[in-house]
This record gives structure tokens, C-alpha cells and sequence, in this order.
């Protein structure tokens, strides 16, 4: 028997039971609202309705069977390459980077496969790993395996020294390469462009086209900079919403639930104008199969 807890955040206020116990297993609603049937789910220690809305900062228990578990279990987190100081690893879309509500995670795998991660990073969420991809968003993170290169790692991200280059598949064509250089500001949901008197968080997207359909466009984006969101909001400012990313203005996908995002490619450079270390993800096979469904159409 597995036992997963969990802490009801502010993004789940208002939600039905049955859908957090769905994103915290990774179960459908269906098998959800049967578990809590079974009496499986507790929350604050009692039992409650699959259409209760659990408050912010309860606490969620579900217990699974092994065999359950390991059917629920998201697609397996590849190792892409690991030393003694640090390992990149290659995340599928539908899982979170750091703990939280959401469970397994990117930080479970590092915990399981590197247990000298637990506990590493600014939070005991974050298992060693330095810097963030969206849930739905697939392709390579970086992780320290002790303090130091925790420490180092972060200092690379924060003075622009790591590239990351993702691939993105978008509504709309782009004629000519285009840089974005536009301050973010996060609201509750979604970031936006800093107004004039605001402190936005710097972001600076490099955008080329790699392929031009009818009404689509498959582009690569480079950037050293990683504000929340930002190649999402970035690229919907240029009237070219990602597929699938319907909070940035973009239409549902087919074989994704939420944005064809992939990180590609990830470049350490241990000084200004020093040739890099660097790593590459291939697309995974949901971003595949919408991209040979545009193509059909153009």
C-alpha cells in the first residue's frame, strides 16, 4: 500500500475533490471518485463527497495499491546524462517539476534515482533541481547532486550563462526572426508585459521559424533568461498562441492536454564567451503526432 499526502494550495481553491485526486494520483476522474468511494481519500482526517470542495491548506491522504500505483504512474523520466556534481533529465508533459499538490514529479524521480538530492535546493520541493518547466511543458531539467553544484548551477541560471532552446509549435506564421524583450509581471494564473512604473522580471526571447504551414508554424526559441511563462507569453504577444495553451489564447490540442512546448536543448557555459556543455531532448511522441496532423493540413 502507497500513501500519498498533500496540502490543498491557493490554485486548487474551489475544486472538486474528485479532480486534485485525479491530478494527485494521476488516475482519470473516474478511478478518482471510485477511490473515494471506497473510502481511500481522506481530508483532514475524514472522509469526504468526490464533489466536496476542499478548503486551502487541508490536508489530503490517498491510499493505492502497488499494482494501482504503478498503473497511474506517469510516462518514466529518462536520464539523459549525470556526473558526481549533476544530472539532466528529460520530463514528459502532465508533470510537475517540484513537489506540491501534484505527485509523482520530477523531484520524486530524483529523490528515487539520486537520494542525496532530498532536501537540496531553497526547499525541500525542489529535490536538487535549479529551475523550473511548466507541468505541460516536455524536454530537458537540470539538477545539482550536492551543495556546491546546487550553488554554482543557480549562479550560471542568474547571470545568463545557461541556454535553453525549445521547440514550439504555434497558430499563426512567422515570416521573420523576431526578438522579445519584455519585462513579465505574474498574476494570479498567467504572467502579462510590466507596465510603465512596474519592476517586471527581465525576459528576452530569440524566436526564428523552422517550418510554415497553412495557419501554423513550427518555431525554435532561444533564451537565457526563465521568467514564469515567459515563452508562452512571450510568443502570444506576437499574435502566435501556442497550440494546446488556451490560458495564452492558443486552441486545444489533440494529443496534449495544454501547450506543445518542448526544451530541446540546454547549453552551460562556466563563463562568458567559453564554449558550453550542452544537451539535447528529442520531441516526444504527443508533440510528434500534432505536428504530422498540421502538416496534413498544409
Amino acid at each position: 500500500m502507497t500513501i500519498r499526502r498533500a496540502i490543498v494550495g491557493p490554485d486548487s481553491q474551489g475544486r472538486r475533490l474528485d479532480k486534485i485526486v485525479a491530478d494527485l494520483t494521476g488516475c482519470g476522474r473516474r478511478r478518482a471518485r471510485k477511490l473515494i468511494e471506497e473510502g481511500c481519500v481522506q481530508v483532514d482526517d475524514h472522509w469526504a463527497a468526490a464533489s466536496s470542495l476542499p478548503a486551502v491548506g487541508s490536508q489530503i491522504i490517498v491510499e493505492q495499491s502497488s499494482e494501482e500505483l504503478a498503473a497511474s504512474e506517469p510516462a518514466r523520466i529518462r536520464l539523459v546524462w549525470s556526473n558526481e556534481e549533476v544530472l539532466v533529465m528529460n520530463k514528459p508533459a502532465g508533470v510537475h517539476s517540484h513537489r506540491g499538490l501534484h505527485s509523482p514529479c520530477a523531484a520524486d524521480y530524483t529523490a528515487a534515482a539520486f537520494p542525496e538530492t532530498v532536501g537540496l535546493g531553497a526547499s525541500d520541493k525542489e529535490g536538487g533541481i535549479v529551475h523550473r518547466l511548466d507541468c505541460f511543458t516536455s524536454g530537458l531539467l537540470i539538477a545539482a547532486r550536492n551543495e556546491s553544484a546546487y550553488r554554482e548551477l543557480r549562479q550560471r541560471f542568474s547571470s545568463a550563462l545557461v541556454t535553453r532552446r525549445y521547440l514550439a509549435l504555434v497558430m499563426g506564421q512567422l515570416e521573420h526572426a523576431q526578438v522579445v524583450e519584455q519585462a513579465l509581471v505574474r498574476t494570479a494564473r498567467k504572467v502579462r508585459a510590466a507596465r510603465e512604473g512596474e519592476t517586471g522580471l527581465p525576459a528576452r526571447s530569440q524566436i526564428q521559424s523552422l517550418e510554415n504551414g497553412r495557419d501554423w508554424a513550427l518555431l525554435l526559441v532561444e533564451s537565457t533568461t526563465g521568467a514564469p511563462h515567459q515563452v508562452r507569453a512571450h510568443l502570444s504577444s506576437l499574435g502566435l498562441p501556442l497550440l494546446g495553451d488556451t490560458e495564452y489564447g492558443g486552441q486545444p490540442a489533440r494529443f496534449r492536454k495544454g501547450q506543445l512546448l518542448h526544451a530541446v536543448g540546454l547549453s552551460l557555459h562556466r563563463e562568458a564567451g567559453t564554449h558550453p556543455v550542452s544537451f539535447r531532448a528529442a520531441a516526444p511522441a504527443d508533440f510528434l503526432q500534432e505536428l504530422a496532423r498540421l502538416r496534413k493540413r498544409a
